[in-house]
């Protein structure tokens, strides 16, 4: 079947049913619903069948610069692991590049560690929070617009540049520094997801705009946060991990969104990864279920202590009480796209009893 000789074209008018196809084979269910094809998408032959596809575009957010975007790579199941992603690959940054593009993006789950890896190793650096901002400033915004991250749960930037002779970007190196990293983005990150449910919280009457109420909330968010994440870290280090946190940058945009106009609040914790590019997630897979069943397991505790009046009960406790109950929603209950870089994708593809048992955990402490 994997025989003879791959070659690589534009879709032609007429194809856009076989390539959406392809595409809901390569992806779950919930993913290829977001599929969309471009005029520009290329397709993959093998055996005179469309066998694979990458979907491409250009776009501008500075007069002088001309950018281009992979949106979409994807190969059917049987075909997979032949290196045909790779050539997809070459063959739209080579096009874009003829076709004046001097960088090109792209966005990967977190967790998607055979895309991350090849886009890695065709050059890509992944951008932090902080790279994007000192790089492109106030266009950061226009830029996750036009590369589909602006509403991305988990997902990270990936970056060529092209007209420096594809340079990567090289990030902080040394353990200490990345600690210190690690701990910056971290608070920065409770502070906007603070300030988000906040503006969740106003819409309700169980706070006003003071000081008591700004820090109650913040240390709602710190304490559900900081023990979600201790005890996956702790897990995690056992297990032989060594790990490093990954912000969701543009996470926020949709929770900001949920907030003010509906006054719901969408948790984004950020994930601790294992360090580098070069892990598998299936070689690591029992090591990050291990971890993010102790992260699911203290939301849990914590809950259900909170739930019984175990603690005490105060407007704070009242107010972290919503939190860790969001939070355990998420980490638990949808382990499919887009939330699938939360703890329950982890644990579903570990083990579907042990996630069903959490499941049930979880409503037992919500409905009583």
């Amino acid at each position: 079947m994997n025989k003879g000789k791959l070659k690589i074209r534009r879709m032609r008018p007429g194809e856009e049913k076989v390539v959406k196809s392809i595409a809901k084979r390569a992806f779950p269910f919930t993913a290829w619903l977001f599929f969309s094809h471009k005029p520009t998408t290329l397709v993959a032959i093998k055996e005179n069948e469309i066998v694979a596809g990458v979907v491409y575009g250009r776009f501008n957010y500075s007069k002088d610069i001309s950018s281009g975007a992979i949106y979409w790579l994807f190969t059917v199941p049987e075909y997979q692991g032949e290196g045909i992603g790779r050539n997809l690959v070459n063959e739209a940054v080579n096009k874009l590049k003829v076709g004046g593009c001097q960088e090109v993006f792209a966005c990967i789950e977190g967790y998607n560690s055979s895309s991350f890896q090849l886009f890695n190793n065709q050059g890509f650096s992944k951008l932090s929070l902080f790279d994007q901002i000192k790089k492109f400033n106030i266009k950061t915004l226009y830029l996750w617009y036009q590369t589909h991250h602006l509403f991305d749960l988990g997902h990270k930037l990936w970056y060529l540049d092209i007209k420096e002779n594809e340079m990567k970007i090289e990030s902080e190196s040394g353990e200490g520094k990345n600690k210190l990293k690690d701990i910056k983005f971290w608070v920065f990150n409770i502070m906007i997801s603070s300030l988000i449910m906040f503006i969740a919280l106003l819409r309700t009457d169980l706070i006003d705009v003071n000081i008591g109420d700004i820090f109650a909330v913040i240390m709602a968010i710190g304490v559900t946060f900081g023990i979600r994440d201790l005890a996956g870290i702790i897990a995690g280090k056992g297990a032989g991990l060594k790990l490093e946190y990954n912000i969701w940058e543009s996470g926020h945009i949709i929770s900001i969104i949920m907030a003010v106009f509906a006054g719901g609040y969408i948790p984004v914790p950020g994930t601790f990864y294992p360090e580098g590019d070069d892990w598998s997630y299936q070689n690591k897979l029992t090591g990050l279920a291990r971890q993010s069943l102790a992260s699911t397991g203290a939301l849990l505790v914590l809950g259900w202590s909170l739930n019984f009046n175990f603690i005490g009960e105060t407007k704070f406790i009242e107010i972290l009480l919503m939190a860790v109950t969001n939070m355990a929603i998420f980490d638990i209950a949808l382990p499919f796209f887009p939330f699938v870089s939360y703890n329950s994708r982890r644990i579903w593809d570990y083990n579907r009893i042990i996630w069903l048992i959490l499941l049930i955990t979880l409503l037992g402490f919500i409905i009583f």
